[in-house]
């Protein structure tokens, strides 16, 4: 579509690139890029720094001033089926949530144009095919990469899209990272747990959300929120802590101690157990109550709270609390 020239902001003392286009019919694209990136703020996407114009040889140059992001774009990157891997696909997940949740669709998600800098970070760039959700989701000719597009997006007359074609493009480029590169046409329907077949070591759960991101439905497609929920809840998978207290004794949960079993004279008994994910209750006898609300079999334990076993004086309290690791990018 055009050019990227690496330049430098003397006032800042850093580099930054410059985005331009050669062709007139090229400058709508130019715009939406720039409408685009002038609504988000996300760690995971270039971000707009600057709008120049100028002359040039008789001619008037409209350049976009972007965040310089040293680093490789995706595709010049290995992958397999590991933490390294899920922990991209979570980052690349949640800028394109961010990016959705502004009211934005890509429409050109791919490992191309996808780069991790040199801490680590990912970041989503060229937004010249972007579009507004609502306003102006219509396109009337396949554009796009072929390979990674939806398979809504092919046809011959006025198309409508949402955001769910960047859901579906992220589901291939999610594969494509591990090798398997997509075919030069349009999309046909996966075969369910083709995904778990084809790469073993990937989490079964993270296949199946793939396979759900590839469905031929749009409306099937889940939302990219819920996609980057999912892919951080298991990089933590078997990761927190709990700290059970009595008044006589204090217990740890963790993947190494993943069960607590508590009985009180005369008062009644409690199971907690770490399932990797949550605290659950998976035994009680006698009237248990969790901040004051009657607990039961399968209840998930709050991250802070008292625990009252008993009906009458003296009753047993446990304290119960929570350390909830986070997904650090």
């Amino acid at each position: 579509m055009g050019e990227l020239n690496e330049c430098e902001d003397r006032n800042l003392s850093r580099k930054v690139m410059l985005k331009r286009v050669f062709k007139p019919s090229d400058l709508p694209r130019l715009l939406d890029e720039q409408k685009a990136l002038i609504r988000l703020r996300s760690k995971h996407v270039v971000q707009l720094l600057d709008v120049v114009s100028f002359k040039w040889n008789n001619q008037d140059i409209r350049c976009l001033v972007l965040e310089h992001i040293q680093g490789t774009d995706l595709d010049k990157l290995n992958f397999k089926a590991d933490e390294d891997y899920q922990k991209t696909l979570w980052q690349i997940a949640t800028g394109i949530s961010e990016i959705h949740a502004a009211g934005v669709i890509h429409r050109d998600i791919k490992p191309q144009n996808i780069r991790r800098d040199q801490n680590g970070i990912i970041k989503i760039f060229d937004f010249g095919l972007a579009r507004e959700a609502g306003k102006d989701d219509k396109t009337k000719s396949i554009t796009g990469t072929i390979g990674y597009m939806a398979p809504e997006l092919f046809g011959t007359k006025t198309i409508s899209f949402t955001a769910a074609i960047d859901t579906f493009s992220f589901a291939r480029t999610a594969l494509a990272l591990l090798g398997v590169q997509p075919h030069n046409e349009k999309p046909k329907a996966i075969v369910a747990g083709s995904v778990i077949a084809a790469q073993p070591g990937l989490n079964a759960e993270v296949a199946r959300t793939l396979e759900a991101c590839l469905d031929m439905s749009p409306a099937a497609r889940p939302p990219m929120f819920e996609v980057a929920k999912l892919l951080g809840r298991d990089l933590l998978r078997d990761k927190h802590r709990a700290r059970v207290g009595t008044q006589k004794q204090a217990y740890e949960l963790n993947a190494s101690k993943r069960t607590v079993n508590l009985t009180f004279k005369n008062q009644g008994s409690l199971s907690i157990r770490y399932d990797g994910y949550d605290f659950k209750i998976t035994a009680l006898t006698g009237n248990v109550y969790v901040n004051n609300t009657k607990a039961s079999v399968g209840m998930t334990m709050l991250s802070a709270c008292v625990i009252t076993i008993g009906s009458a004086a003296p009753r047993a309290f446990v304290t119960f609390d929570i350390s909830n690791p986070e997904v650090m990018a």
